[in-house]
Order: structure tokens, then C-alpha cells, then sequence
């Protein structure tokens, strides 16, 4: 067929997506991120669903016997291990899910 078709579709749970990403090793290439509203990111292994392996059987590593598949789901750390002081500094972490970063460069 011409043109892009739809492989697979999945609910991930993370409410309205708000990002998603595919890994940018090949040997992961096929792990999307996707991340949402419910402040939660989940990791699929795509290459682990079957209509994924048919489709780009080509592409993805061989196996033998059944696969089964793999969907990880990131959990939010309750823990408040923020300082005032990590804060005022621009924080040692990063941005994380209370603090946000500038897409301005």
C-alpha cells in the first residue's frame, strides 16, 4: 500500500498524551515513551507485539518461541526530596513533576 497504515494501537493509561518518543539506540529503537496528564510515563517495548513483528519483521531481531509483551509503567516518587536550597539553585535533578522547564532556547 502507498503511504503510512496503522499497525497497532494501545490505551497506555497515561491520560491525554502530552509526549511520546521512540528510544534513539538502535538496539531499543523500538521502546516508545509516552508520557501524560495523569502526571504518569509508561514504556512500551514495542517490537514485543506481534502485528509490530510482522510488519517489520525486517527490522526487528529474531526469536525463537513466544514473546511475550513488555509495557513498564514509570511511577511518580511521592517523597518531597527537594530542598529550598536545591530549589533557589535551579535544582541539582532537573526538571522533574513540580517544576518546569523552558522550551525557549
Amino acid at each position: 500500500p502507498a503511504g503510512p497504515s496503522m499497525v497497532v494501537s494501545r490505551n497506555l493509561g497515561v491520560g491525554k498524551v502530552f509526549a511520546t518518543n521512540f528510544a534513539p539506540d538502535q538496539e531499543v529503537g523500538f521502546r516508545l515513551a509516552v508520557a501524560g496528564s495523569k502526571g504518569s510515563v509508561q514504556i512500551w517495548d514495542t517490537s514485543t507485539n506481534a502485528a509490530v513483528r510482522r510488519a517489520f519483521a525486517n527490522r526487528v531481531a529474531p526469536v525463537e518461541g513466544e514473546v511475550k509483551e513488555r509495557l513498564i509503567g514509570v511511577e511518580e516518587d511521592d517523597t518531597d526530596s527537594d530542598s529550598e536550597e536545591e530549589l533557589e539553585a535551579g535544582g541539582e535533578g532537573g526538571p522533574g513533576p513540580d517544576r518546569w522547564e523552558s522550551m525557549e532556547e
